[in-house]
Formats: structure tokens, sequence, C-alpha cells
């Protein structure tokens, strides 16, 4: 989050660096240290006064430090529950992808085995002529030589 300081934020019109001190004192607003100065998020700012120098009424302000935390964590929360949402949107995308492909294998599989049958029983078929075939030839060997030679 960005954090400025708190003359800073005055120089902004937040509101007068009294002001900010006295609700950083208060725990109405979170300070931290770095580099030896005292800041404040900006997001922080803007929850507690609204936008710098904006006469529209800033959100409600919370009467304690642990109203303050609470309603950031429930931010926070929010922001995961979308994050969520999306990746289970994400999830249900693939899945549904995932599906549909499945099903045109399915659909491919069967086509392959109904062609399979068909081939199957065609060679059958094909067996079974020359199986007939093959026996009629045998009985016209079967027969004496002269019955073959003059028919009969």
């Amino acid at each position: 989050m960005a954090r400025i300081t708190i003359t800073e934020a005055a120089k902004q019109k937040y509101k007068s660096r009294s002001q900010i001190n006295k609700d950083v004192r208060s725990g109405r607003l979170s300070s931290f240290e770095e580099r030896g100065r005292k800041v404040v998020d900006v997001a922080d700012l803007i929850a507690l006064y609204g936008e710098p120098g904006s006469k529209a009424a800033p959100a409600p302000i919370p009467t304690t430090k642990a109203d303050a935390d609470r309603d950031r964590e429930n931010e926070e929360l929010k922001v995961e529950l979308q994050q969520i949402k999306a990746e289970l949107a994400d999830a249900r995308r693939t899945i549904d992808d995932k599906d549909k492909a499945a099903t045109e294998e399915r659909q491919k599989f069967m086509e392959l085995v109904e062609n399979s049958q068909k081939q199957i029983e065609d060679m059958r078929s094909d067996r079974e002529r020359v199986e007939k075939r093959d026996k009629e030839i045998m009985d016209e060997l079967r027969k004496p030589f002269i019955k073959r030679l003059f028919g009969g």
C-alpha cells in the first residue's frame, strides 16, 4: 500500500497536521515508522477522511482500532473471495472444456467400434462364401474323374 508522511497528507488536504496526529494518537488512524519518519497508509486516510480536498462525506469512521482492523480484514476477505470466485469460474470452464473433449472422444470411439463391427460382419460373410465355395470345389473333386469330365 502507498504510504505518505503526516506532513505530506496535510499538504494534500486530507486534514490538518494536528488533526491527523490527534487521530493517530487516539488509534483512529494507524501509523508506521519508515526511515525514522511517521507515515500513514493512503487507503486509511481515504477511509477516514475521504478523498483529499473533496466535500463528499468520508466513509463511516470506525470507533476503535479493533473496528478499523476488522473493517480492513473484511475488505481483504472480500478481495480474496473475488479471487476465489474467479478461480472457481476458471475451473468450471476447464471442466466444461474437458467434458466436451471427452464427449467428442467417446463419440469417435463409438464410431470406431461400429465400423469395426461392420468390418467383422463383412469378414464373416466373406468367410462363409469362401467356405461354401471351398466345399463345392471339394465335393466336385470327390466325384469320380469320369463324372467330372462328362458332368453328372
